[in-house]
C-alpha cells in the first residue's frame, strides 16, 4: 500500500511537470538543438543543405564585421549598465525618502518598460529627427550645435543615441527591483554611518550598495544578457547603420540569415553569441561569489 502511494505521488508529480516540460522542449530546446545543427551546414533557407563542418565558424572568426558587431554590442551594454542600472539605483534610493507624489514618479519612470520596442523606436526616432524633432528644436533655440546634428545618421552619435533610447526602457525596471531590495536593508547601519559623520554619497557607496550586492548581481547579469540580445530597437532605428556604426550581433545575424540567405552562417554566429554569453555570465557570477566570500 505504501509503495502504491509513493508511485501515485511520483506519477502525479510528473503529470504536473510534463506539460511545461513538453512546452519547453518543443519551443525552446528543439530550436536550440536545431540551430546548433544548422550551423554546420550551408543553406539558403529553401534549397538543399550542404554539410560544411566548422567552416561557418572559421569564417565567422575571420569576419571583421562580426568583431565590429561584438564591439558595438559591448559598448551598447556598458551604456545600458551606466544609464539604466546605475540611474535606476539612484532613483530607487531617492524614492525611498518620504515625499509627496513619489508613487506618481514610480509609475512614470516604469511606464517605458511596458512599452513595446516598436513604440520606443517610434518615440526616439521622432525625438532624434533632424528636421522636426524636439532635440533639433531645443538645439536651435538654445544654440547647442550638438543637438541639431542628425544623431541617427552620424557614425559618431548613432550608437550613443541607441544607448540613450535603450536606457530609457531600463532604468524604471531596475528602479523597481532595487526598491524591493531596499525594503529589506538594515536601517541601523544608516544611522550608525550618520553618527560617524558619513555624507550621503559615502552612505550610498559604502552602506547601501554592499547590502544590495545579490540584487545588483542579478540585475547586472539580466541586463548584460538582454542587452546582447537586443534587436528590435536597433533594427527599427538604424538597421545597423550608418555603415556598420551600430551593427550589433543580432542585426548582423538577421542580415546574413534572412537578407543574404546565408542561414547556416547566421546560425553559427548565433551559437557563438550564445556561447559567449554563457561564458561571460558564468565568469561574472564566479567573480561576484569570490568577492563576497
Amino acid at each position: 500500500m505504501l509503495v502504491k502511494t509513493q508511485i501515485q505521488r511520483i506519477l502525479s508529480g510528473w503529470a504536473m511537470v510534463l506539460p511545461a516540460l513538453a512546452f519547453y522542449a518543443v519551443f525552446s530546446l528543439y530550436p536550440i538543438i536545431g540551430g546548433i545543427a544548422l550551423s554546420f551546414y550551408r543553406w539558403d533557407g529553401a534549397g538543399p543543405k550542404t554539410f560544411v563542418g566548422f567552416r561557418n565558424y572559421l569564417y565567422a572568426l575571420r569576419d571583421g564585421i562580426v568583431s565590429v558587431a561584438f564591439w558595438n554590442n559591448t559598448m551598447y551594454t556598458l551604456g545600458i549598465l551606466l544609464g539604466g542600472v546605475f540611474i535606476g539605483l539612484l532613483l530607487a534610493v531617492t524614492l525611498t525618502r518620504g515625499f509627496r507624489g513619489r508613487n506618481v514618479y514610480k509609475t512614470t519612470f516604469f511606464v517605458p518598460r511596458i512599452l513595446t520596442q516598436v513604440v520606443v523606436a517610434m518615440v526616439w526616432g521622432w525625438i532624434f529627427n533632424p528636421f522636426f524633432g524636439p532635440l533639433q528644436f531645443i538645439g536651435k533655440n538654445l544654440g547647442v550645435p550638438l543637438f541639431t546634428r542628425g544623431w541617427l545618421g552620424d557614425p559618431q552619435l548613432a550608437l550613443p543615441a541607441l544607448m540613450i533610447a535603450g536606457s530609457w526602457t531600463y532604468f524604471g525596471f531596475c528602479m523597481v527591483i532595487f526598491l524591493a531590495g531596499l525594503a529589506n536593508v538594515d536601517l541601523t547601519l544608516f544611522d550608525a554611518a550618520k553618527i560617524d559623520g558619513a555624507n550621503n554619497w559615502q552612505i550610498f557607496f559604502f552602506v547601501t550598495v554592499p547590502q544590495l550586492r545579490p540584487i545588483i548581481t542579478m540585475v547586472v547579469l539580466y541586463t548584460i544578457i538582454d542587452s546582447f540580445k537586443v534587436f528590435d530597437l536597433v533594427y527599427l532605428l538604424t538597421k545597423g547603420g550608418p555603415g556598420n556604426a551600430t551593427q550589433i550581433v543580432s542585426t548582423y545575424i538577421y542580415q546574413k540569415a534572412f537578407s543574404e540567405a546565408q542561414v547556416g552562417y547566421g546560425a553559427s554566429i548565433a551559437v557563438i553569441l550564445t556561447a559567449f554569453l554563457v561564458v561571460l555570465s558564468a565568469g561574472y557570477i564566479k567573480i561576484r561569489e569570490r568577492g563576497e566570500a
